[in-house]
């Protein structure tokens, strides 16, 4: 809708090319509304923008005139005011600009640069409001273009562009993979070498994410020559995973010069008594609660517990963690410590406390939100102790505080009952007696992980160090490893494929159909084993940094991504075997109020290092979220019927609305219409919307119903707007039974079958396909994995959000299927990569606000599948002679 003040003109920013190109010096494009007026004119020097806003009216909210520039070059975008008339403000307006006119942001996209000016009908000029009366603005080096859209052809798409960006750094061969799931001294015989590693013990080098780490030859044998099938490779791996990946991954190759090797120094007999204790510690990660709107200390948004408290109030469960305090060895009385990361959500002063039994240390008083690192320690603890106990209390006020992870350190007897284990001395010991140590144990200095050095031991069980405090493994069972070792040969990626399906090894054979139809179609196609991309972007580990660096390199047009994920690649919440990631979504802080959801235009985005260092996709992507080889074997044969189906049908030429009744956040039966106008004539709209207004259904068991049948009958767009989350499409009647329009369990019974619409959910959470689940699905995936019926595609949202964007997102989309003009009859088909990709350009180059949704929409479907639709239908009337 547009306001008095509201007006956009949507102009695109980079190479002047093209249609650009042809725009010559002194073409004008003048847009009007009541008594305001636009003039965006090319001249020989750059773009001249002349503008009368309306008339000034204090009552009005006022909203700025949007206008994209497109640039050659890398030209800083620098408008300049050759006139200006203005007159004081005496209106709101709240945070004026600081100039009437301003660049409000900028993209690129596939080498293109853009940018979208703001004139803004009020700004601020030596702390006094003013209003423009008229002004006139020069961008140099600029060429205006209409904003009228021009999808891109799927033809296009079949040639790729040349490989860019950062090249895999593949281990050179020959090279073995090693991965590592538990810490301690790993332990690799000579005969899970190759003969090419095992015989070249001089350049043997040892990587992990790129650094060097120190290897051992052990001569096991003891014959002076290693080498023989007994001897040993050995090396120190701290504690494995991180977020994604719960083993570490190492690298043996071989290369020239001088590479790094366990050092060995001697340690002495004690000059006295030895103590016969130690201290052990061990950490607690928080795995128990997930908080999208806070990283924590570590980074990855799970935490141990969220702790409550309110001042006044005896502590209750709400307010305590139990921590466990499990050593390897048998316990001692003495002082347990503990570091305690934390992050604050509340401002005022509050108390940590640790207490073990009946016994409470010091507590740690702190205010003030945001991430902080507590020391707490509880003297005279008993050696039977198996937990210590934490307990927040509120000063003031009221008291909200996350626990992240818990180090604890806690006295230990050094008797090792044959077994190995890590233990630390206190910070003024150095000596320490062993007993029970197991035949031929080694002991590490672990100190410092990355360089780890052997100790040389003196005759008996006691020894003495140079310094005090140190951190030691004496290996054994608990602490010796023998870690998976394979052979690594360097794959052969495509760097000149347009169209790229990414998947998991065993998802392969099952897309063969698809590939082989997209081929004939005439596109240049690849499938990558996503291991690949990880094994030359993220040394062999998961991390979806790796499949972006990839797209950053290969610079495919096409992309989809052919597996589930999930934002608990752990299970930590027990949603059992459907909660999968096969393809890990990319998390990002993107959601204004859930801040951490799947972004998978992060992967499509490739300008910059960070890929929300730019709003605009680079390439079409899309998610298959399929959790095995039958549900890709289900997709694949659905979009190959969809896209291979006769022509005709009534049901090509319908589009199905549905609505949720209107409340603060939004009218979505009239943003249902203003969608419904962007239709040309001959489109038959079905109607589904809830509510007391004329024409809608008053009922949820009669809304409930319409949806099915409407649904069932056929059509080839659906279009939902109002609230949503993951499982149902509205909340219609609060007291009724099943209030809603869709749910998850409703689509089972759908029987729509070949008459597959594409569906857009402008809605909050419904295509969230990364949430943990005991079903393993959304209602917009079981829409796309329904096998009898169901969508071929849904365009929706990985986050919230209602009404946040979506009218510009269905304007891109809509117009950019249905320009040019269609003729009665004939199918249109556009690929769903170009839809959602104009949807996006709409909303960054047609709206003030709401760029976030860029980042949180998502395509569950394969981008090349083309929307088909008709506009109305021909009636073919035989020819009769008389």
């Amino acid at each position: 809708m547009m306001t008095r003040f509201a007006l956009v003109l949507a102009l695109v920013i980079g190479s002047v090319c093209g249609a650009a190109a042809s725009a010559a010096a002194g073409a004008i494009a003048v847009v009007r509304g009541g008594d305001e007026t636009l003039v965006v004119q090319a001249t020989t020097s750059g773009t001249r923008i002349i503008w009368r806003p309306p008339a000034s009216d204090p009552s009005l909210h006022v909203e700025p005139v949007l206008v994209a520039l497109r640039l050659t070059g890398d030209a800083t975008i620098a408008p300049r005011l050759l006139a200006l008339d203005d007159t004081p403000w005496t209106g709101d307006f709240d945070d004026p600009p600081g100039a009437p006119v301003f660049v409000l942001r900028e993209a690129r996209q596939r080498g293109e640069r853009l940018a979208v000016l703001a004139l803004s009908p009020v700004y601020l000029r030596e702390g006094q409001a003013r209003a423009v009366r008229t002004l006139e603005a020069l961008v140099e080096g600029a060429a205006p273009l209409s904003d009228s859209p021009v999808p891109v052809a799927a033809s296009s798409l079949a040639a790729g562009e040349p490989a860019s960006g950062r090249p895999p750094a593949f281990p050179a061969p020959p090279a073995l993979r090693v991965r590592v799931d538990r810490a301690g001294v790993q332990v690799i015989p000579v005969s899970s070498l190759s003969s090419a590693i095992a015989g070249a013990p001089e350049r043997l080098k040892l990587t992990r994410a790129g650094v060097e780490i120190p290897l051992e030859l052990r001569d096991a044998s003891g014959n002076g020559v290693w080498g023989d099938p007994d001897d040993e490779l050995r090396f120190y791996a701290p504690p494995p995973g991180n977020r994604w990946n719960r083993s570490d991954t190492y690298w043996i190759t071989l290369e020239a010069g001088s590479r790094l090797r366990i050092a060995s120094r001697a340690v002495s007999a004690p000059s006295g008594e030895a103590p016969s204790t130690a201290l052990e510690r061990g950490v607690v990660r928080g795995t128990a609660y997930y908080d999208s709107r806070r990283p924590g200390s570590d980074g990855d948004h799970w935490f141990a517990k969220l702790l409550r408290a309110e001042a006044g109030q005896p502590a209750d469960d709400q307010a305590m963690l139990s921590v466990p305090l499990t050593t390897t060895l048998p316990t001692a009385t003495g002082t347990v410590t503990l570091t305690v990361a934390v992050h604050a959500q509340s401002d005022g002063a509050r108390r940590l406390t640790a207490a073990i039994e009946s016994s409470s240390g010091s507590p740690v008083e702190w205010s003030g939100s945001g991430d902080a690192l507590l020391t707490l320690s509880v003297a005279g603890s008993p050696a039977a102790t198996t937990q210590v106990r934490l307990t927040l209390t509120a000063v003031v006020g009221y008291a909200q505080v996350a626990v992240d992870t818990v180090e604890w350190m806690r006295p230990v007897q050094l008797q090792f009952g044959g077994k190995g284990a890590v233990f630390q001395g206190a910070p003024d010991q150095r000596a320490y007696w062993l007993t029970g140590a197991p035949s031929g144990f080694d002991l590490y200095d672990i100190t410092d992980p990355v360089m780890p050095t052997r100790l040389q031991m003196p005759a008996g069980s006691a020894f003495e160090d140079s310094a005090p405090g140190k951190l030691y493994l004496l290996t054994g069972v608990g602490t010796r490893h023998t870690p998976t070792v394979e052979p690594f040969t360097p794959p052969t990626l495509p760097t000149d494929a347009s169209v790229l399906y990414i998947a998991p090894a065993p998802f392969h054979a099952a897309l063969t159909p698809l590939v082989d139809l997209r081929r004939a179609q005439g596109y240049s196609v690849a499938v990558v084993d996503v291991q690949h991309l990880y094994d030359g972007w993220s040394d062999g580990q998961v991390d979806p940094d790796a499949i972006r660096a990839f797209l950053q390199f290969a610079r495919p047009q096409a992309v989809t991504l052919v597996g589930d994920g999930s934002s608990d690649p752990f299970d930590y919440t027990d949603r059992g075997a459907k909660n999968v990631n096969l393809i890990p979504p990319y998390l990002a802080m993107v959601d204004p109020w859930l801040g951490e959801t799947a972004c998978e235009t992060c992967y499509a985005q490739l300008d910059g290092e960070r890929p929300t260092d730019d709003r605009l996709p680079d390439v079409w992507l899309g998610r298959l979220p399929a959790k095995s080889v039958a549900e890709v074997q289900l997709l694949v044969a659905k979009i190959i019927r969809y896209e291979t189906s006769p022509s005709g049908g009534a049901w090509r030429s319908r589009a199905l609305y549905l609505a949720d009744d209107a409340d603060t956040s939004g009218d979505f039966v009239a943003q249902a219409e203003a969608s419904i106008a962007l239709h040309p004539v001959g489109v038959q709209i079905g109607r589904v919307f809830f509510g007391n207004g004329a024409g809608a259904f008053p009922t949820a068991a009669a809304a409930r119903t319409a949806t099915r049948t409407q649904f069932d009958n056929g059509a080839a767009a659906v279009v939902y707007i109002g609230h949503a989350h993951q499982q149902q499409w509205a909340v219609t009647e609060l007291s009724a039974p099943e209030n809603w329009l869709l749910h998850r369990n409703d689509v089972a019974a759908l029987t729509n079958g070949e008459r597959l619409p594409v569906v857009l959910a402008l809605t909050c959470l419904s295509s969230a396909f990364q949430w943990p689940s005991y079903v393993g699905m959304t209602v917009d995936e079981a829409l796309l994995l329904h096998e009898k019926g169901g969508a071929v595609a849904v365009w929706g949202p990985t986050g919230l959000g209602v009404s946040y964007g979506h009218d510009k997102l269905q304007r891109g989309f809509f117009r950019a299927l249905w320009s040019p003009a269609p003729d009665v009859g004939i199918e249109r088909a556009v690929p769903l990569g170009a839809l959602t990709s104009a949807g996006f350009r709409d909303l960054f180059t047609g709206s003030a606000c709401c760029q976030e949704t860029i980042f949180t929409y998502a395509l569950l479907g394969d981008p090349l599948t083309p929307l088909r639709m008709t506009a109305g239908t021909r009636v073919m009337l035989p020819l009769v002679q008389r």
